[in-house]
């Protein structure tokens, strides 16, 4: 009776030993096969520039330490060992402030912040674009002064005919006649040029026509008086 009894419990304790074995095998078998997901950490970040400076303010959420924080700026990963804590140190924590400097004339320039996982995954935090600074030159440019141009007003002339000369003297028969040669009847135009003391004028034509017109006139000719 006893012996059998011994037997039972030899039994019992082989039974339970081989179901806590198979029992920690399926567990190392679930953990292989289905990994705990690795926890990204968020955060909040605020990005700022000022010429070649960038600081960066941890306003809230997870903790970074030293080799898991990436800083890259157009795409440049700038070294940890560069980063300057303003009453801080790693793991960088929500309230700290980081500066570094980034001296480069692209625009604009990139800032991304990231986390590197436990497989080596770079995973985005936080990103921001900084405008560079207006460049203002010390030499101030040259201004070119536009004066008015005041146009240079031509000179007069003044007609003086020969018969305004002296009107004293005694007066000369002058004229011209345009045209002077074609088919009858002609229409020819005169034009008085004398000059001198003139009190009265008479044009004859030979045809039988007179005029006593002192300017500019027109007169047609009949066919026996075309020259």
């Amino acid at each position: 009776m006893k012996k059998e009894h011994a037997m039972t419990q030899i039994q019992t304790i082989v039974i339970l030993t081989v179901v806590m074995v198979v029992l920690f095998l399926l567990g190392v078998i679930l953990v292989i096969w289905n990994p705990i997901p690795e926890r990204i950490p968020q955060a909040t970040i605020s990005i700022e520039g000022e010429g070649d400076s960038i600081v960066m303010q941890h306003v809230n959420g997870d903790s970074f330490p030293s080799d898991r924080l990436i800083v890259k700026v157009n795409g440049d990963v700038q070294p940890n060992s560069n980063m300057n804590f303003q009453g801080g140190t790693w793991p960088w924590s929500p309230g700290e402030r980081i500066q570094f400097y980034y001296p480069s004339p692209d625009a604009p320039r990139l800032v991304e912040v990231m986390y590197v996982t436990d497989k080596g995954e770079s995973i985005l935090i936080d990103k921001a674009r900084l405008e560079p600074p207006p460049v203002i030159s010390a030499t101030p440019l040259p201004v070119e002064m536009v004066l008015p141009v005041t146009p240079t007003p031509l000179p007069t002339n003044i007609p003086v005919s020969l018969k305004d000369a002296n009107p004293f003297q005694p007066p000369v028969s002058d004229f011209t006649a345009e045209p002077r040669v074609g088919d009858p009847p002609l229409t020819v135009t005169f034009h008085d040029l004398s000059y001198g003391q003139v009190s009265e004028y008479l044009w004859s034509f030979g045809d039988g026509s007179t005029s006593t017109l002192k300017t500019r006139f027109i007169h047609t000719l009949s066919p026996d008086h075309t020259r």
